[in-house]
């Protein structure tokens, strides 16, 4: 008996299905296994198994995510209700007014002149370049009125992502990470400086940093009336952190859809790993924002060519570039994404390889063939692409204006991070420069799933950076992504592969995740410093949205498989894995981390509530001492936790016992905190002060005591 074919395809479309559901679970399986470092083959084990079945799955319904690369593509021409001539005069404007800003920022600080011929530059350029959709200039201003954004399911979807998200940046941020580091004071110390007139173009200490996050901070604390202390920086760049996720939404539906945009943000939300450097209070998040942003713009400036994707990409690419080191590895990525969109057009032509390359010399020498006219719709092969690309590249060049100066003035100061942990130029003893590239790629790749980062004060020492429900699916996605990229590889009359064709966007996305971790990879004088979480911060949206893409193939597999219930099983799955890796992260973030932070970092806040309590009581902040030790606390913190910037009172131990006697004869109450291990200092103190009070202050945090030695005010003599 011959079953019918519905009845036959609908039976394949189930097994394909239950072999993607549990690809998923074995996925998630082996993950768990490698999180917890068992059995060392049983991972691997269980993750051969899910990718056999995701392949098998994918073989019998080979499902596209990524968004279709359009086949004929009209070169969109630019309109604009100003007449060419009005352009071409605010593009002189804006190259006069970007020359003489260039010249008034050679005094590396930002002046009301430099400031003003930057801001008409940028102004002008974008006024003359941007593409308006309409010769009339009232439709123009209509337009800009009547724009509206209909609320749908997206939408509130979104709103609903957000608000997890603000959770995980704003939940207990007094509390976790409760204690700042040197890095936090030296922040500090800079927004002090702005606070009190300052204005550097770029910061020079530390190292040497961008100025974005010290002008961002300074603006909240004078809009909304902050202190100036470690909780403050935490809530600027937990709110970057927060600006991010719209924009990873925008990014994953550009490459693959709503669905992947959607999960791509929600994982975002409340991943451990971007949860982290959302909280840390250094210009860590920021290169999620502007990574998000750029790549977005770019990505769609490459698939449709209009003029506004490509100067938004600009701008957005020259803050970026002014905010934290690995953004530099921005422009590079830029630059390969735009190579490889012309090469991929150029092999996608019926000739080939070679028959892109010869239409590309016949039109620099402007004298195309008859026969090649049928080939204007490839943009990379076209004036207005590479137009396009010059707008964006001036236009990042405007906006870059004030930290570019600083570099050619100062490179040695603008380059230092980077060349010390790339050459041997700090660490004075030659390396294998390939080798050390090689160890610190595989090192990377582990980081995902396997080990992660062992910075204490940013993540939790060596656990992956992905959770085991999102670093399972990243691992799927992986493999979903490179087998978009192959398509079919042919011999004869044999074809291997799940696709027919190949994808741009999938190559285009892999390439952007290994792009985006070389900062932390090409730390060749220090591969201990890789992995980096902070360094290849860059890289958590895609590696999000290469991992929203297989729960988005099994939702698809499931409604078509089940039309009656299927969207209600989708649902209970994604909900059910959603919550597990929302509760992991907040165990792994919030409950770990918090006592691995609170164990290793030193305590300055319970040294500034002693403080604190002496100075609002009886005594004050000029006889409120700390007595510096090795390897103890960062005494600044103790004094800037208060918001008592820029005070330091501190006495070196080894010099105690000369100062202490030269306080004998103040009659004000005084009080010093000294370090447990500093015995002989608080001898020095008892023996100088015989009316004084030696005791232990009890921390919350075991091994964190440390010792309170409380001078009361001479009674004066009647």
């Amino acid at each position: 008996m011959q079953l019918p074919s519905n009845m036959i395809r609908r039976h394949n479309v189930v097994i394909t299905t239950i072999l993607a559901v549990l690809a998923v679970g074995f996925a998630v399986w082996g993950q768990r296994y490698l999180t917890d470092r068992g059995v060392p083959l049983d991972g691997p084990l269980l993750y051969l198994i899910a990718i056999t079945l995701f392949v098998v799955a994918l073989r019998r319904n080979p499902l596209q995510v990524f968004r279709a690369e359009p086949r004929t593509m009209v070169v969109p021409s630019t309109t604009s209700f100003l007449a060419w001539r009005w352009r071409r005069w605010l593009l002189i404007a804006a190259a006069i007014t970007g020359v003489l800003a260039f010249i008034a920022y050679g005094t590396d600080t930002f002046t009301v002149l430099d400031v003003s011929l930057w801001l008409i530059s940028i102004a002008t350029f974008v006024a003359a370049t941007w593409d308006w959709g309409t010769t009339s200039r009232a439709e123009a201003w209509e337009r800009i009125r009547s724009w509206r954004t209909p609320l749908t399911w997206v939408g509130v979807a979104l709103i609903g992502i957000m608000l997890i998200a603000a959770f995980f940046r704003y939940y207990e941020l007094t509390q976790v990470p409760l204690d700042p580091t040197s890095d936090h004071a030296e922040k500090v110390l800079d927004i002090y400086d702005l606070l009190n007139g300052a204005r550097p173009t770029f910061m020079i200490r530390n190292t040497g940093r961008e100025f974005v996050q010290f002008y961002f901070t300074t603006a909240l604390i004078s809009l909304f009336n902050l202190p100036n202390t470690f909780v403050t920086l935490k809530f600027g760049t937990a709110t970057i952190g927060l600006l991010a996720i719209p924009f990873v939404f925008l990014l994953g539906r550009e490459v693959a859809g709503t669905g992947v945009g959607l999960l791509a943000a929600l994982m975002m939300a409340m991943s451990k790993w971007a949860t982290a450097v959302s909280r840390i209070g250094l210009r860590v998040p920021y290169t999620s924002l502007f990574t998000a942003s750029i790549f977005f713009f770019l990505y769609r400036a490459l698939r449709l060519n209009r003029r506004n994707d490509w100067l938004l990409a600009g701008i957005f690419l020259g803050v970026g570039l002014q905010t934290y080191t690995p953004m530099r590895m921005a422009p590079v990525l830029v630059a390969l994404l735009i190579i490889m969109r012309l090469l991929w057009d150029m092999a996608a032509m019926p000739g080939g390889f070679r028959a892109g390359l010869a239409l590309a010399r016949r039109r620099l020498q402007r004298k195309p063939a008859a026969e090649d006219e049928a080939q204007v719709d490839v943009p990379t092969l076209t004036r207005p692409f590479w137009v396009n690309v010059g707008v964006m590249v001036v236009g990042s060049l405007i906006v870059f204006l004030p930290t570019f100066r600083y570099s050619l003035d100062h490179p040695e100061v603008f380059w230092f991070r980077s060349l010390t942990r790339t050459t041997t130029t700090e660490v004075g003893e030659a390396f294998n420069p390939l080798a050390r590239l090689a160890t610190n790629l595989w090192n990377a790749a582990l980081q995902f799933n396997y080990r992660g980062d062992d910075v204490w004060v940013n993540t939790v020492m060596f656990d992956p950076q992905l959770d085991p429900v999102t670093g399972a699916l990243f691992v799927l996605g992986i493999v979903y992504t490179v087998l978009a990229i192959i398509g079919l590889l042919c011999y004869r009359d044999r074809c291997l592969g799940i696709f027919k064709d190949r994808s741009f966007t999938a190559a285009a996305l892999l390439l952007s995740l290994v792009m985006m971790v070389m900062p932390s990879v090409l730390a060749l004088a220090y591969p201990v410093e890789n992995p980096s979480v902070v360094r290849a911060s860059g890289a958590i949206q895609f590696a999000m949205i290469i991992a929203a893409i297989p729960l988005v193939l099994v939702v698809r597999e499931l409604r078509n498989s089940f039309p009656r219930w299927g969207p209600t099983l989708a649902a209970f799955l994604v909900g059910s894995l959603m919550l597990a890796a929302m509760v992991m992260n907040y165990r792994s973030y919030f409950v770990i981390f918090d006592l691995q932070t609170r164990a290793m970092v030193s305590n300055s806040m319970e040294m500034s509530k002693v403080l604190e309590g002496f100075v609002n009581s009886i005594g004050d902040i000029d006889h409120a001492y700390m007595v510096a030790y090795p390897n103890w606390v960062d005494t600044r913190n103790a004094y800037f936790n208060m918001g008592a910037v820029p005070r330091n009172n501190f006495i070196m131990s080894d010099q105690l016992a000369q100062v202490a006697p030269t306080q004998v004869n103040d009659p004000a109450a005084k009080i010093y905190l000294l370090s447990m291990d500093d015995q002989k200092g608080g001898q020095t103190l008892q023996q100088t002060f015989p009316q004084g009070q030696l005791s232990t202050y009890t921390s919350q945090t075991p091994g964190r005591d440390f010792q309170v030695f409380f001078v009361p005010a001479a009674v004066p003599k009647r």
